[in-house]
């Protein structure tokens, strides 16, 4: 009795204590001591099991306040409301305190919850889920909490314990664990040191109640019982895992590493309320625990195998500061995160079973990294959102800026088609001499820096007369000479400069297959893939010019210093924002997880500048396999291994055996999608292997893989292309001597249901979504390639939204929504490989979308940049602001209507192509090009015998003489009506500016449309349309042409000075019109202001016409056409006298021609002129 009295009043004391004393929330871990003694595990038991109840020597702390340190267990975690002058995520203690040992071999550990009692979450911090719904609790009332933990417990606090004994035995063990977890929350220093050592010999000196701790070894297998309100702390120290009740590891029991494969951590009782803490080390084996409601790992604390938590009597789990299993992390419970998280699961697999939630709304994060699957089956956030959510495959490089390393930015550089899928390209910045710098290919397949001759951006930059060729596997060549001068990569701050190194200054260069020449004169034009004005070669290869002592050589291995040591590129997952790093360092290098040697080139020397040797352009060379589900794996390749090359200016991975054999699963030159695509590559350094693995598919610098031909010297070998640069950063290291490869954590994929965050969330590699994504504001960005599993929607308020990979539907009906004031941004196509049901994006932000395909409507309400084809097999497309095209564009499928203004980007005229579905309609509600000119606007319809009708009532500007125009202004074709009737220009195209096919009733008015190199207008097989109110002028070849077609009206235009000498205002051929004849002009008599003219109308059958008489001044070309209107006379027939009141400009001298409109609609050519007496 005397010592339940005095157990009972020390407990009163406690509890005053932590009542009135520090009210704080986790610890780290205490740091192991390496010059402590180790207690040794007990002898065996009667059934043969090595047990710890024997009294093992004591352990002592190795650092001031590491009892609190050591504390920080997720068990407190569990209050209902945050204690008294508590901060409601505290920061946990520097990382610096604490030391890991070195790695334990991966062996399972598990711990097991001992408490016969059973315990009792807060119900405030509860997920409300239907399948874990909290129990009630009498406890004490919050405010008398003493931490964050779980004061309103009364599992706890022993309220259900069987005897006396065993209440005081949880509430004290309870009450010390949270107190030690509060003091975790303040910095190291020495007021908390003070009260933790204080409440670590209060624990010692004046409770002797059972810690609740106990551990065994059976075999291989290691169990741990943690009792209600108690905590096991374990730690690694050296070769010896130490378990233990107290975070001081005071009376620890230790084992030997190695002894155990599985550790088990459980609750017998299954009552809860106990906790787990990983203090330091990498413990071996794999770690599971049952009915463990708190866990946390310490700073660098790891479980060398799978860490599995499981909770499954309705209760949560609780999880402070992080988790980290080498072979995988797996939750099977609700959790609550009590601060900031971090799960770890290295090259393994993550999986969440249950729901997600933060302790307080908007308080804590969750952070998630595995280079395997990572799974949330509930949804996140769902009742208190969290801060923000991060997954990722790994850790991004850390890479700092010196002399001896500077990062340059590069540029996602994709060239789209209006008719399918882009290719990816990339971009560097390059200045020749003290010029401007322009864009060049980013190429680390291609040999030595060719840049097209512009004498702008060439100043003071002196070429020599020694010539230099290159052609490339795509047929473009190039020709020019070698420039000795210093070359500036970069812009802004980001930039390195080389001394004078020889370049090859294109002077001429084309493309063979295309049989297209290169024009490098117009900086709004680039070239090559409409956006680069030479290549960047980055290649180990070298050129030989004959004349020089030295090679062309990669201008990376030619900057100053250890800048020319090497370089690193990262281009992954495709469509992030590319960089390049130029100076390799061992900090980089340490970095790396595989190294690949590169032989020297067999014909030796070295690169100019750094003098580094030459290493061999396809130096490397991988064994490669395609394997089909249970099949064999067959080799690619003639031979067992094929050199191989990395190249950036490959949009995909090509395997270069054509008609030599070797081509398995070879299906239209294609890798057959859904085969397994693996490579071997030998590794040096130490390294572990490399296996390079994916499924082959259709998404293009992803998973496509091409058989092409392309042998140097007869040789097959591979180009892994931007395949490889998606899932790995590329280190260049031609001081080693090494290609250094790195995961981006593409391949690592993330699923997900719905998450709700007040800050951002962050998916950095490929997306499995479905569900509702809010983010309260912050940012929602997927770094790699998403598919939709279902309907998706993004509510990311004022925060930007970015997909940075491809997006596409899954195997199932998925449509997204993304609602977000700032800006979203598409980086790479939509729907191309599975259409999505649908896109929507609201109004408020701005959205940039390249190539979308949805089955259903594509709505865009903000304004919206566009490049590439949008296709709508059943919707329609609304684009409810200003459009921007940023590329050629295509849209096609159902209703078509632009709400705002549509313009190019500035100076490149880019060309806008209108296909609505059959008996659709397409709406320009807005100015088109009035900002900055379209390069062509073509309209067209879904089918041979479809029609559809396109009004465009407001003003439209198409310029040919940008650096994408069309040939063509405005192409009408076959099926369509169309109807611009507020006027516009439509000038300097290389052929008719504009062009109408068999179409019925199309208007054109109040265009002003010359300087184009065919025809002003040309109606091919048209009827019906009318072409009024337009000036037509300065055509090279006549004004307005009808051909075959009839009923077209050519009214009230302005028509001279087209076609030169001999040109026609208004030509009528193979048929069209009816041949309708110009009327025949007798006079035309000036008096004064009056002007008569008399004329006799020729039909070619009775009927009524309308006439029009126009003026030309005598210095009109002949034939004359008919540059101003005098009169419109109606109801004609036959020979007519018009008088006229005529303005001042009308001159005796000037010439008269009439035409002749018939009530069928058919206008005649202009008449034979008749010159202006007195």
């Amino acid at each position: 009795m005397a010592n339940h009295i005095a157990r009972a009043g020390a407990t009163a004391f406690l509890l005053g204590m932590t009542f009135t004393g520090p009210q704080i929330a986790v610890a780290a871990a205490d740091s192991p001591n390496t010059d402590s003694p180790a207690a040794s595990a007990g002898p065996a038991g009667r059934d043969g099991k090595e047990t710890g109840s024997v009294a093992p020597r004591s352990v002592r702390s190795g650092a001031r306040g590491s009892q609190a340190q050591a504390a920080a267990t997720v068990h407190g975690a569990r209050a209902a409301v945050t204690a008294v002058r508590s901060p409601a995520s505290a920061a946990a203690r520097p990382a610096s305190r604490l030391s890991a040992p070195p790695e334990a071999a991966a062996q399972p550990v598990a711990a097991a919850a001992a408490d016969p009692v059973g315990t009792q979450s807060a119900a405030q911090v509860q997920p409300r889920s239907a399948h874990f719904a909290p129990r009630a609790a009498t406890a004490p009332s919050a405010s008398a909490a003493s931490s964050t933990g779980n004061a309103g417990c009364a599992v706890c606090w022993g309220a259900t314990a069987a005897s006396p004994a065993q209440v005081i035995t949880a509430a004290v063990n309870h009450l010390f664990n949270s107190a030690f977890t509060g003091l975790s929350a303040f910095p190291a220093n020495p007021i908390s040191d003070i009260v933790a050592g204080a409440l670590v010999l209060i624990r010692r000196t004046l409770f002797f109640v059972p810690e609740g701790v106990t551990a065994s070894l059976v075999g291989n297998s290691l169990t741990v019982a943690v009792n209600t309100g108690s905590v096991a702390y374990f730690r690694q120290d050296g070769s010896s895992l130490q378990i233990s009740g107290d975070p001081s590891f005071f009376r620890a029991t230790t084992f030997t590493t190695g002894s155990q494969t599985t550790v088990s951590v459980g609750n017998p009782g299954n009552a809860g309320c106990a906790g787990v803490v990983l203090a330091s080390g990498q413990m071996a084996g794999a770690l599971t625990t049952s009915q463990i409601d708190s866990v946390r790992f310490g700073a660098g604390a790891s479980v060398a195998g799978k860490v599995t938590l499981a909770v499954t009597n309705g209760d949560s789990l609780t999880l402070r500061d992080a988790v980290r299993g080498m072979q995988g992390v797996e939750i099977d419970a609700p959790v609550i995160l009590a601060n900031n998280v971090s799960v770890e699961a290295g090259n393994q697999d993550v999986k969440f079973a249950g729901t997600v939630d933060a302790a307080k709304a908007g308080k804590q994060s969750l952070s998630v990294t595995a280079l395997g699957k990572t799974t949330f089956e509930a949804a996140v956030g769902g009742v208190t959102p969290l801060a923000s959510l991060l997954t990722q495959g790994i850790a991004p490089l850390v890479i700092q800026q010196s002399a001896d390393s500077v990062t340059i930015p590069l540029h996602y550089l994709p060239e789209f088609s209006t008719s399918g899928q882009g290719q990816v390209k990339y971009g560097i910045d390059v200045a020749i001499g003290h010029n401007p710098s322009q864009m060049y290919e980013f190429d680390t397949g291609g040999v030595a820096f060719f840049a097209g001759y512009n004498s702008a951006f060439w100043k003071d930059t002196p070429l020599t007369s020694t010539g230099v060729s290159e052609t490339y596997s795509s047929t473009n060549y190039y020709n020019g000479v070698v420039a000795n001068t210093a070359i500036t990569l970069g812009q802004g701050s980001h930039t390195v400069s080389t001394q004078p190194i020889q370049i090859a200054a294109i002077l001429n260069g084309g493309n063979t297959n295309a049989g297209t020449t290169f024009d490098f004169t117009n900086p709004d034009a680039p070239p090559v893939q409409d956006h680069f004005f030479g290549d960047f070669g980055a290649s180990f290869n070298t050129l030989a010019v004959p004349g020089l002592a030295n090679p062309l050589a990669n201008p990376l291995f030619q900057l100053p210093g250890n800048l020319s040591s090497g370089f690193l590129v990262q281009l992954g997952p495709i469509g992030i924002q590319p960089q390049l790093t130029v100076g390799v360092t061992d900090s980089l290098r340490n970095q790396f997880t595989y190294a690949v040697p590169v032989t020297p080139a067999s014909s030796g020397g070295t690169y100019p500048v750094s003098g580094y040797q030459v290493l061999s352009w396809f130096g490397f060379a991988p064994s490669y396999t395609a394997q089909q589900g249970d099949q064999p794996a067959q080799q690619i390749g003639v031979d067992s291994t094929l050199p191989s090359l990395i190249d950036s200016g490959a949009p995909s991975t090509g395997i270069r055996t054509q008609n030599q054999g070797g081509d398995p699963y070879n299906v239209n030159d294609q890798l057959q999608p859904g085969t397994t695509f693996t490579a071997q590559f030998p590794t040096t350094m130490g390294r572990d292997p490399l296996t390079w693995t994916f499924v082959a598919g259709d998404n293009g610098s992803v998973n496509l893989v091409h058989y092409q031909a392309g042998q140097p010297g007869g040789i097959q070998n591979v180009n892994t292309g931007l395949n490889l640069y998606n899932d790995f950063d590329v280190m260049f290291d031609v001081a080693d001597q090494v290609i250094w490869l790195r995961p981006t954590g593409a391949q690592a994929t993330v699923s997900l249901q719905s998450v709700t965050t007040t800050g951002s969330q962050t998916y950095r590699q490929a997306a499995n979504l479905t569900g509702t994504y809010t983010t309260g504001g912050g940012d929602f960005t997927v770094g790699g390639v998403t598919t939709l599993l279902g309907s998706t929607v993004v509510n990311a308020g004022s925060g930007d939204v970015t997909f940075a990979g491809t997006v596409d539907a899954g195997a199932g009906a998925a449509g997204l929504a993304v609602n977000s004031g700032g800006s979203t941004q598409f980086v790479r196509e939509v729907g191309s490989l599975q259409p999505l049901t649908s896109l929507t994006t609201d109004a408020g932000g701005t959205t940039s979308a390249v190539s979308v395909a949805t089955t259903g409507n594509q709505t865009y309400n903000d304004a919206v940049s566009l490049n590439g084809l949008y296709s709508t097999t059943g919707g329609s497309f609304t684009a409810g602001g200003a459009a921007t095209l940023v590329g050629p564009v295509s849209v096609a499928g159902g209703d078509i209507t632009f709400g705002g203004r549509i313009d190019s980007q500035s100076g490149r005229g880019y060309q806008l192509t209108l296909t609505p579905g059959d008996g659709k309609t397409a709406q320009l509600n807005g100015d088109v090009g009035v900002t900055n000119p379209l390069g062509g606007l073509t309209l067209a319809t879904s089918g041979s015998n479809a029609s559809a009708t396109v009004i465009a009532p407001h003003y439209v500007a198409l310029a040919g003489n940008l650096g994408f125009s069309n040939t063509k202004g405005l192409s009408i074709g076959d099926g369509v009506t169309a109807t611009f009737t507020g006027g516009g220009l439509i000038a300097n195209f290389t052929d008719s500016g504009v062009v109408i096919a068999q179409s019925n009733g199309s208007t054109i008015q109040d265009f002003a449309i010359s300087g184009n190199g065919g025809n002003g207008v040309q109606l091919n097989e048209t009827t019906g349309a009318l072409i009024e109110n337009n000036v037509i002028i300065d055509n090279g070849s006549d004004g307005v042409v009808v051909s075959t077609g009839s009923g077209n009206q050519i009214l009230s235009n302005s028509i001279y000075g087209n076609g030169g000498t001999g040109g026609l205002g208004i030509h009528l051929q193979t048929g069209g019109n009816n041949d309708q004849p110009a009327p025949d002009v007798q006079s035309a008599v000036l008096s004064g202001t009056s002007l008569t003219v008399t004329f006799t109308v020729q039909p070619p059958s009775s009927g009524l016409y309308t006439v029009q008489v126009f003026y030309s001044p005598s210095t009109a070309g002949s034939p004359v056409q008919g540059q101003q209107l005098l009169d419109t006379v109606t109801n004609v027939q036959g020979h007519k006298d018009v008088t006229i009141t005529v303005p001042g400009t009308v001159s005796a001298g000037g010439f008269i021609t009439v035409t002749a409109t018939s009530a069928s609609g058919d206008t005649s050519e202009f008449s034979t002129a008749a010159t202006i007496t007195t």
